[in-house]
């Protein structure tokens, strides 16, 4: 997490407080080509003991290195951790 942006949102430090910021995701479609089961914020907030999420991201990408431009100008939050 990027210090100015947590010092600008503290809320960051919990879960509650998470879902309340910008929330940046990959578009559906781009899981849809993968393998795997998508992991996105319901899937991360599934895994931190978090209940049938209700959680929808404000932005969403096709492209991962897009989603990562995005966090690195502290416009949002992605469920890799970076802010």
């Amino acid at each position: 997490m990027y210090p100015e942006f947590l010092k600008d949102n503290p809320q960051a430090d919990s879960l509650q407080g998470l879902q309340q910021l910008p929330l940046l995701d990959l578009d559906p479609a781009f899981w849809q080509a993968r393998w795997w089961s998508p992991v996105d914020w319901h899937f991360w907030l599934r895994h931190c003991g978090v209940e049938n999420p209700q959680v929808k991201a404000q932005m969403y990408f096709s492209h991962f290195p897009m989603l990562l431009d995005t966090v690195l100008e502290g416009l949002g939050v992605d469920w890799a951790g970076g802010i």
